[in-house]
């Protein structure tokens, strides 16, 4: 099955959902540095020289990091589409009270549930009216998961909550609660002015997780305008904001999505700036992941990138990980050659 869309946008924080809309988040992008001149033969560059790990003296031993919940969160998806039987129908074919369009993907569960297809004419389901032509996920209790809904609509949050929503992409839980929708109109939620127009999205309890605020909001000592979009912790603490310029933060200067641990501390940000920590220089454009006592847990960057001698671009990502003691403790290059050059644009 397709990689299921997610309801937040890589410009968005990420949030348990992906929306969510797969429980959490948002979003994973690809970044970019300088390019070498290019290599004088087609031989691919040797990769770089990442430092050997150095065991952790006697300062302690570590605990285990505890595991990612997002990252657990796609395996256990990807575990459960392995499951999903695929067919392409010649014709339009309905399965229940939905008719999937011909010629596009059709996923269905063990039990033969439907679990995506393109829908090819409108239908209600689950008192959800959907859109012909919206591409639909479903739960396996047969409730919508992610669609385009055909007329804006009023729904309710896990908390109960009626948020009105525009004619466009929305999520629900599988017991129906709304997870994410586009504002048909300004709400305060939790007390925090969301703009109309913009998404919003909510934690599985119906706690705000995350909108484009209209008016100003203060959060780590930064006062973030209007317009910023900005992401909560269930407790509603402070989670993260995406920014369209550098933003100086904790010793930092950031760019793109920075994340915050529900104490304040840095949880993840995109480098906009070089920065030397725990004994290594990152480039900007690193990603830099730490834990929630400050130190440094992961770090991923480009260290090398450029062009084949037939314009294929090529490049050379660096993973490495560190222990409590900001020790590296793993280290890997990861090579990447495209096959073909990229064609310039049509005009």
């Amino acid at each position: 099955m397709p990689r299921r869309r997610l309801a937040l946008s890589s410009g968005e924080p990420a949030m348990p959902s992906a929306p969510l809309f797969m429980r959490s988040i948002l979003a994973l992008s690809l970044l970019a540095c300088a390019a070498p001149e290019p290599p004088a033969t087609p031989a691919p560059p040797a990769s770089p020289s990442i430092p050997e790990a150095t065991p952790s003296r006697p300062l302690g031993a570590c605990p285990p990091d505890p595991p990612d919940k997002h990252e657990e969160l796609l395996a256990a998806m990807r575990r459960e589409e392995a499951t999903h039987t695929h067919v392409v129908p010649d014709h339009d074919t309905p399965f229940g009270a939905v008719v999937c369009k011909a010629k596009q993907g059709v996923w269905r569960d063990p039990t033969g549930q439907v679990r995506a297809c393109t829908v090819a004419r409108a239908v209600t389901v689950s008192g959800v009216d959907i859109g012909a032509g919206a591409y639909t996920l479903f739960h396996a209790n047969g409730h919508p998961f992610q669609t385009h809904v055909a007329h804006p609509i009023t729904w309710k949050t896990a908390a109960g909550v009626s948020v009105p929503c525009a004619g466009d992409f929305v999520v629900f839980s599988e017991a129906g609660a709304l997870e994410h929708c586009k504002l048909q109109r300004p709400m305060v939620l939790d007390g925090i002015s969301c703009r109309a127009g913009e998404d919003v999205a909510f934690h599985a309890g119906g706690r705000l997780w995350a909108a484009t605020i209209d008016a100003p909001v203060t959060a780590l000592g930064i006062t973030f305008p209007a317009g910023r979009r900005l992401s909560w912790h269930e407790d509603g603490s402070f989670e993260g904001v995406y920014v369209t310029e550098p933003l100086a933060i904790q010793g930092f200067v950031a760019r793109s999505e920075v994340k915050v641990h529900p104490n304040g501390k840095l949880a993840e940000i995109d480098l906009a700036e070089p920065a030397d920590l725990a004994g290594q220089s990152f480039p900007a454009g690193a990603k830099l992941r730490f834990r929630a006592d400050g130190t440094l847990q992961r770090a991923d960057y480009v260290s090398k990138r450029g062009f084949m001698i037939h314009g294929e671009p090529w490049s050379d990502t660096v993973h490495l990980t560190f222990d409590c003691h900001e020790k590296v403790v793993g280290s890997r290059t990861e090579h990447f050659q495209a096959e073909h050059a990229p064609h310039p644009p049509k005009r």
